[in-house]
């Protein structure tokens, strides 16, 4: 008796391919998705891909230790610490130790008040995806972010974080550490603040990177919107730095005592008691393609770009 071979048709042929394929990808996309802070803490394994189903308000901070890789998808929902003022040691909204990865998109963290860090303390690798840092504080560094690490974020904010402490080292969105890197592109800083101190939006003593990137409305004592170090290292590139201010020395928009290179950016309507409304540069400054400054300042009316500026190619326009 001659058995007759049989095949599959073309559509059960594929149905048999995305079974297959389902079943291949299935551990790689599995996705815990948590309700609650308990369920969230409980799934912070290592590899782990986490989905925020609601808003979620922590009752202490959320470590992610023991070189772990975890991935949360906010889905559009927060992270909210629920603060009004400063808990020692632990007021930030989450905390990524040494080795370990947090790869976090989609959503809002807020409502955090920490003492190194707001929302945010870095010393392992934090990438971030639309997410938004908003209203968030710190007593002495990096109102939204203190960063020891590497720090990535693609588009997104940073918007409404302080550092308030009489005294603090300022970094009202950010405060970017000696030997850390952070590298910005499409990111919105706005509205952030030190008050007491330098860089309202921006203090950068390790190497920092810009790109498509906006600073606004941010507000500081020296560097309305960036103060780059002595040991910084800062590129910014096809950037607007517009209406920041430095309410007692120079720097309405950016004060440079390090390496700041700026290539197409539109410096404007920034404002500052000292010298440099736009720019106050004491270190390493090259512009480069076409750089428009046009700013205000008490000391300096014109509000140009002071210090090493070789590159002639740029436009300055007061």
């Amino acid at each position: 008796m001659i058995m007759r071979q049989t095949h599959p048709s073309p559509i059960a042929r594929a149905a048999m391919m995305l079974i297959l394929s389902v079943f291949s990808l299935a551990g790689a996309w599995a996705q815990t998705i948590v309700m609650n802070e308990n369920e969230l803490r409980s799934a912070l394994t290592d590899g782990a891909n986490i989905k925020l189903a609601t808003d979620i308000t922590l009752s202490t901070t959320l470590i992610i230790q023991d070189n772990k890789t975890v991935t949360i998808d906010m889905s559009g929902f927060e992270l909210n610490r629920g603060l009004t003022q400063r808990v020692m040691n632990v007021g930030q909204a989450i905390g990524v130790r040494t080795g370990s990865t947090l790869v976090l998109s989609n959503g809002t963290v807020t409502g955090a008040w920490g003492g190194d860090g707001g929302a945010i303390i870095n010393h392992g690798n934090v990438q971030l995806t639309n997410v938004n840092i908003a209203n968030n504080h710190a007593d002495d560094r990096g109102g939204g972010i203190a960063n020891h690490g590497t720090l990535t974020m693609t588009g997104g904010s940073i918007s409404g974080n302080a550092t308030d402490k009489n005294g603090s080292n300022g970094g009202g969105a950010i405060y970017n550490y000696n030997d850390a890197t952070m590298t910005f592109s499409d990111v919105a800083i706005s509205a952030n603040s030190s008050a007491y101190n330098r860089g309202g939006g921006i203090l950068n003593i390790g190497t920092a990177i810009l790109t498509r990137c906006s600073l606004t409305d941010n507000t500081s004592n020296d560097g309305g919107a960036i103060f780059n170090n002595n040991d910084g290292v800062m590129t910014i590139e096809d950037c607007t730095i517009n209406g920041n201010t430095s309410t007692v020395y120079g720097g309405g928009g950016i004060t440079n005592y390090g390496s700041l290179d700026i290539n197409s950016c539109l410096v404007t309507r920034n404002s500052c008691v000292g010298n440099g409304g736009g720019i106050w540069a004491k270190g390493s400054f090259n512009i480069q393609g076409k750089v428009i400054i046009y700013n205000n300042s008490s000391n300096c009316p014109l509000g140009r770009a002071r210090g090493n500026h070789p590159n002639s190619r740029s436009h300055r326009s007061d």
